[in-house]
């Protein structure tokens, strides 16, 4: 493997990336020429970042081309609307910027209601997967069942008038175990996520740098 194609070389720019960011961020006041190339990195980071997004833009192109030139049953016709939104979106956006009429309309009128089409189609699978995990097959899916029935009543304006313990029972239910589930599950998440830049900064974790040849 030649020297160029070596991992060890983006190994070690994520080594030294990552130190220079945890520096910056605990020792930024006392070592100011860290903080100014650490201000540098993250501007590199940003022009990295736009090069990746027309990476993205250019594979994008390139497979809705492919279903086009191969007229792939129940896809070339939504290839060609993708295709046609998103390169309307780029010259509008490009030659009269994002305040201009034009984009502004577009924005409110294609993207904002199939945005708020794929919300509707996502409710309906989170009514079906919520109905089958609210199952009461046992103790602890039937304290997940009551505590969505009565949550829910708290929430509903009719749910105060059936009983006036609902708002009560909904709030407490909302503040105390809700409250500690989410911590518990921030702490994990903060556990596992120190836990992936350590490894990734002592090149244990080499996922990021794809597959091996």
């Amino acid at each position: 493997m030649s020297f160029l194609r070596s991992r060890e070389i983006p190994i070690g720019i994520t080594l030294i990336m990552g130190f220079l960011m945890l520096i910056d961020y605990y020792f930024k006041a006392e070592i100011p020429q860290v903080a100014a190339t650490s201000t540098i990195v993250q501007r590199w980071a940003v022009i990295i970042a736009a090069f990746a997004l027309l990476i993205g833009l250019i594979n994008i192109t390139r497979i809705h081309v492919n279903h086009l030139m191969k007229r792939t049953r129940g896809q070339w016709i939504f290839s060609i609307w993708c295709l046609f939104i998103m390169y309307l979106m780029i010259i509008v956006g490009l030659v009269g910027t994002v305040r201009h009429p034009i984009y502004q309309w577009l924005y409110t009128n294609v993207f904002l209601p199939i945005d708020a089409a794929m919300y509707s189609i996502l409710a309906l699978f989170i009514s079906s997967a919520a109905y089958r995990a609210f199952r009461a097959r046992n103790f602890e899916a039937f304290l997940m069942l009551a505590s969505g029935i009565i949550t829910m009543m708290m929430n509903a304006p009719i749910g105060e008038i059936i009983w006036k313990g609902f708002p009560l029972v909904g709030d407490w239910i909302m503040m105390v175990p809700n409250v500690a589930a989410q911590r518990a599950f921030l702490i994990c998440v903060v556990v596992g996520t120190v836990s992936l830049g350590i490894r990734t900064l002592l090149g244990m974790e080499r996922g990021y740098l794809g597959r091996e040849e």
